[in-house]
């Protein structure tokens, strides 16, 4: 439970630098629900031993799942690497 307390100041920190542009309406209720989805996906379910070992679980969870393979809604139910890709087919 401790180390999860520990990691939600980092991921705030993380997000806050990655969205920098957080401010914008519309925003907040994607980095809201990015929260959402990282505690209710992965947090709750895992116990970490280091904060390295927590950085490294997030990160896979972030890259690999998160970006690759999962779904969003706002995204008409594409994940961002799919959504990209008929982004730039459409584009070219």
């Amino acid at each position: 439970m401790y180390m999860r307390l520990c990691l939600l100041p980092f991921l705030r920190w993380l997000l806050c630098n990655v969205w920098h542009q957080r401010k914008q309406l519309g925003k907040d209720f994607v980095v809201e629900s990015f929260f959402h989805s990282l505690k209710t996906e992965l947090i709750y379910f895992v116990s970490y031993s280091t904060i390295e070992e927590a950085k490294s679980s997030i990160f896979d969870y972030i890259e690999i799942f998160y970006n690759r393979q999962r779904r969003h809604s706002t995204l008409n139910y594409f994940s961002p690497v799919e959504f990209e890709n008929r982004l730039i087919k459409k584009v070219a």
